[in-house]
């Protein structure tokens, strides 16, 4: 979408006998779909996956790279998503290698894993806790989280030349997942949809491998909220968190029944209690004194002057489509001059009588 398009053949229409009335121009791209951007990190560095390229994010001050993210949450999975490597995953050996194994429900493998472990992931192997030799407990069978989520269009614009406005994926490690919840929790019991804010991800400096921090820093306006709202229902996003393939759930389903009715019988995981999180859960709730430049302001076709809005934002104009990303505002050519101004130029021009 950040790619511009142009108007082929100088403008000229296409003859006439290649158009018939009332009907749409067949699309090439039918049946194939369109790849969606990896919000990704690596040595807790964060870098961009974006059409077969890898853009990372550095500090504008000294080209250092950034240790947090900010990024609006659009949606996300439904459900706890597993993913088996035989070699255990890790951001940096695992990137761009399909997982042997894997799941977008958590229930069963997905229709299309290389080498499905078990009809359901109840019942799977892979999916038994371990300890090693040191101790640890873990599972061969690793569960993550899938989130849709926007970047902010002025960080984006840093690394791709002009704002991302569409839905990007971004994986919750495991180690992450209680943390995510407890934020999600806290902010929801104080009125605020994960959607309705920006949220800043950071890394956890105690811990040696990637362990997310999130913390809430800016409310979104009413104007913005168009733009979230609209990227919410987008079609990618669901590709994303996987709701667009709930039409194909039914075969799964059907596989994970006749795995139950199976006679080996159904270890079912213990369910801890859940501790409701007071407002203390997530420092920072509060939003900072010192703003944070979205970048919304920038994407209308004429920006009003950055004054505060309401609840303090700068207020955007006109809600903005990804459509309206694409097609690039040319410039307008504004007068740099009053028409009062020029008047009396011409004016002094004339003869007088």
């Amino acid at each position: 979408m950040s790619n511009d398009l142009t108007i082929p053949f100088a403008g000229q229409k296409v003859a006439g006998a290649f158009v018939q009335q009332g009907q749409e121009i067949e699309s090439l791209s039918e049946g194939i779909g369109s790849s969606y951007g990896v919000l990704g990190y690596k040595g807790k560095d964060w870098s961009l996956r974006y059409r077969g390229e890898r853009h990372r994010f550095t500090r504008a001050d000294d080209g250092t790279p950034m240790s947090y993210i900010d990024v609006i949450m659009l949606r996300q999975g439904k459900a706890k998503s597993k993913s088996y490597y035989p070699d255990g995953y890790s951001p940096e050996a695992s990137e761009g290698k399909r997982p042997t194994c894997h799941s977008l429900n958590g229930l069963t493998p997905d229709a299309d894993a290389t080498v499905p472990q078990s009809q359901a992931c109840a019942l799977c192997p892979r999916n038994v806790w371990k300890t090693d030799a040191a101790g640890k407990k873990s599972r061969e069978c690793t569960d993550y989280k899938r989130l849709a989520v926007l970047i902010l269009p002025s960080l984006s614009k840093q690394i791709l030349g002009s704002p991302l406005i569409e839905p990007v994926f971004l994986r919750v490690p495991p180690a992450s997942l209680n943390d995510l919840s407890v934020f999600g929790d806290s902010m929801a019991s104080q009125g605020y949809p994960f959607y309705s804010f920006v949220t800043r991800i950071t890394f956890d400096p105690t811990v040696a491998h990637p362990k997310f921090q999130f913390k809430p820093i800016q409310l979104l306006s009413d104007n913005e909220a168009p733009v979230v709202l609209e990227l919410r229902e987008d079609p990618q996003a669901k590709r994303i968190t996987g709701e667009e393939d709930t039409p194909l759930l039914g075969a799964p389903e059907q596989r994970l029944a006749a795995a139950i009715a199976a006679p080996q019988p159904v270890q079912q995981p213990v369910q801890q209690p859940v501790q409701k999180p007071v407002q203390a859960a997530v420092a920072g709730t509060t939003p900072p004194a010192g703003r944070v430049e979205t970048g919304f302001l920038e994407l209308t076709a004429s920006p009003e002057p950055a004054t505060n809005g309401a609840n303090g934002h700068a207020p955007v104009t006109a809600a903005v489509t990804s459509a309206a990303v694409i097609q690039q505002v040319a410039d307008t050519g504004e007068a740099q001059e009053s028409d009062d101004e020029l008047d009396a130029k011409i004016n002094a021009l004339l003869p007088t009588k």
